[in-house]
C-alpha cells in the first residue's frame, strides 16, 4: 500500500461490504497519529453479503473557507531542519511465545512508560512494559462487561482509565488501566430537520474537558435520496451533542458499479484535526490548501495558521499508486470497483498534538524515505508562529507499515501491517487499487511491534 498516511478510522457501512482508505500515520491517545483506514473488517468481521453500491457527491456546507475578521497568521518559512536519529529498543514479531498479535492498528504511551496497543483484530488491548519484556492482556473479546467487541480507537483519558470506542453502537467503553470495566457511554446527536436519521457512527474520538470531541458520519433519509453527513462535534460527559465544529455532507446514489472518489472522500477536517492541553481545537481547512483553522472550546474561530506550499501535481504513475490507497473486501465475489484520484495530493494529510507542538504531515512526507531513509515532519508552535522540519531516520515501508509517534522521542512502527490486514481477509476476495491483496509469503517478515527511541 503506498500513503498508509493516515490510518484512520472511517467508516463506509455498507451492506455486505467493507471499503478501507488506507493511508500510514497513527496520531493516537496524547500524542499519536493518524489512522485512515475505511474498514470494517479489522473491527466487526460481520457476515458479508451482497454490495450495496454507492457513488457520492462532495458538497460543502460548513466552514470550508477562512471565516470573516478571522485572523490570519502566515508561518513563513521553517526556521530550522533537524535530522533526528531512532534507534531501536525492542520489538515483539507475530509469532512472539508471549502473545498472538492479530492487526496492531492503535497505540499510545502510559504514563508510567508502559506502551498501551490495541489489536483490533483479535479484539485485545494489551500493555507492554518500558523495556518490551513483560506483556499484559489487559482486555479481550467477548461481549461481557469490560470485554471488546467492534473496538476500533483507543483513548487514554484523563483520569489515567483508557476509553474504547465502538463503531456499532457509537459509545465509549470506559475501563481502568487494569481492564476493569467502569462505565459505557453512549454517543447521541442533537436533532436533524433535515432528514430522517438512519444510523450513525464515531469515526474517531478524542477526550475534550468534561467530555468527548469526534468526527463522525450520520446517514440522513430525504424523500428518496441518501445524504451522509461529516461533522466535527464536542460532546458531554453523558455522550450527549453539545458543540458543532464543522459539517459537510454528499449525496448518495445507486449504480451499477462501486465508485470511490477520492476528493469525494477527503473533505475537511478528515483525519487531520486535533485538541491541545488548553482545549483548542486545530484543523485543516481544505484538502487544496496549507491552512489550519484554531477555534475555541465554544467553537468559534480564533485564528488561521497558513503559510505557502506548492501543490505536488502528481505523475500518472503516482497517480497509479494512489489508487492502491483505497481496499474493497467482500465475501460476494471480486468487487466491481472504479476508483478516482486527484490530479494532485492533499496539501494537508493530517496533524496531531505531540508533546507541546503540533506536528503536520504534508504531501512532501515521503521525499524523505526515497533520499536518505527519513520520514520529515512539519513541527509548529501556534503560539510564537514558527515551525521547523523534523525528519527522523529509521527504517520504514510506506507501502506496508504504519507508524505510531507515541511523544517527541518515541515511535511505534507496526511492520507489514499491510501484509496482516491482506492475511486476515481469506475466504474475501480484497481489491487494493485495481489490483488484489497479497498476504505476506512464507519467508517474507510478518507483522511486528518495534519500538525505535531517539538517540541523545
Amino acid at each position: 500500500m503506498s500513503d498508509i498516511i493516515h490510518f484512520s478510522k472511517k467508516f463506509e457501512l455498507k451492506q455486505g461490504s467493507l471499503v478501507n482508505h488506507l493511508g500510514p500515520f497513527r496520531f493516537s491517545g496524547a500524542g499519536a497519529w493518524p489512522r485512515c483506514f475505511y474498514t470494517l473488517s479489522r473491527l466487526v468481521a460481520p457476515k458479508l453479503i451482497a454490495i450495496l453500491v454507492l457513488s457520492t457527491i462532495g458538497t460543502r456546507v460548513g466552514a470550508a473557507d477562512t471565516p470573516p475578521c478571522t485572523p490570519t497568521l502566515d508561518l513563513g518559512s521553517a526556521i530550522r531542519t533537524t535530522t533526528v536519529e531512532m534507534h531501536e529498543a525492542w520489538r515483539i514479531e507475530s509469532d512472539d511465545e508471549r502473545i498472538l498479535l492479530g492487526m496492531v492498528t492503535d497505540g499510545f504511551l502510559a504514563a508510567d512508560g508502559s506502551i498501551i496497543l490495541l489489536d483490533s483484530q483479535l479484539q485485545q488491548v494489551i500493555r507492554i512494559s518500558p523495556s518490551g519484556e513483560e506483556i499484559t492482556t489487559l482486555c479481550r473479546a467477548g461481549e461481557g462487561p469490560g470485554e471488546l467487541s467492534n473496538v476500533y480507537d483507543i483513548e487514554p483519558l484523563p483520569n489515567g482509565a483508557l476509553g474504547l470506542i465502538s463503531v456499532v453502537p457509537p459509545s465509549i467503553a470506559v475501563v481502568g488501566a487494569d481492564g476493569v470495566p467502569a462505565q459505557t457511554i453512549r454517543f447521541a446527536l442533537a436533532p436533524n430537520t433535515e432528514g430522517e436519521a438512519q444510523y450513525f457512527s464515531i469515526l474517531r474520538c478524542r477526550p475534550y474537558g468534561e467530555g468527548f470531541i469526534g468526527v463522525g458520519e450520520q446517514t440522513l433519509m430525504t424523500g428518496s435520496t441518501l445524504v451522509k453527513r461529516r461533522f466535527l462535534a464536542g460532546f458531554d460527559g453523558h455522550g450527549r451533542e453539545a458543540t458543532l465544529f464543522d459539517e459537510c455532507d454528499r449525496t448518495l446514489g445507486t449504480t451499477d458499479e462501486f465508485r470511490l472518489s477520492e476528493r469525494d472522500l477527503s473533505f475537511p477536517p478528515g483525519d487531520a484535526w486535533d485538541v491541545d492541553r488548553t482545549g483548542r481545537v486545530f484543523s485543516a481547512i481544505d484538502r487544496d490548501r496549507y491552512a489550519i483553522q484554531i477555534r475555541n472550546a465554544g467553537g468559534s474561530p480564533i485564528a488561521v495558521l497558513e503559510r505557502p506550499f506548492e501543490r505536488h501535481e502528481r505523475s500518472n504513475a503516482e497517480r497509479e499508486e494512489a489508487k492502491a490507497n483505497f481496499a474493497v473486501t467482500s465475501t460476494a465475489g471480486r468487487p466491481q470497483v472504479k476508483i478516482e484520484v486527484d490530479a494532485y495530493a492533499p496539501v494537508i494529510l493530517n496533524l496531531r498534538w505531540v508533546g507541546d507542538r503540533l506536528w503536520v504531515i504534508n504531501s512532501d512526507w515521503k521525499s524523505g524515505i526515497a533520499h536518505g531513509g527519513t520520514s520529515c515532519f512539519d513541527v509548529v508552535d501556534p503560539d510564537a508562529g514558527t515551525w521547523e522540519v523534523r525528519c527522523l531516520s529509521m527504517p520504514l515501508d510506506p507501502r506496508a507499515d504504519m507508524l505510531i509517534p507515541l511523544d517527541a522521542r518515541h515511535m511505534l512502527r507496526v511492520r507489514n501491517l499491510m501484509g496482516a490486514f491482506a492475511s486476515t481477509t481469506s475466504g474475501a476476495e480484497v481489491v487494493v487499487g485495481e489490483g488484489t491483496a497479497r498476504p505476506h509469503d512464507e519467508g517474507e517478515e510478518g507483522l511486528a511491534v518495534i519500538l525505535y527511541e531517539a538517540v541523545e
